[in-house]
């Protein structure tokens, strides 16, 4: 069972193969994040041939909004 722990934001970069070219309401988003926090965590899986390093594959826009909210890390 994997567990939910925070990870650096500028450890964290969006999968190469994500569909979803174009990111809308990132700052309301953002804004949403300053108050409340990220409420739903992002799914990654390690970034091959680089340890430490990680790809969102699910929460892309949720990492562009919390690097906007100026959040140093994301669950």
């Amino acid at each position: 069972m994997q567990t939910i722990q925070d990870i650096e934001l500028s450890k964290l970069e969006n999968h190469p193969q994500n569909v979803r070219k174009t990111y809308n309401d990132i700052d309301e988003l953002a804004d949403s994040i300053k108050v409340k926090g990220i409420l739903q965590n992002l799914t990654v899986v390690p970034k091959p041939g680089e340890p430490d390093k990680y790809l969102v594959v699910i929460g892309n826009r949720r990492l562009l909004a919390a690097k906007k909210a100026g959040l140093t890390a994301a669950p």
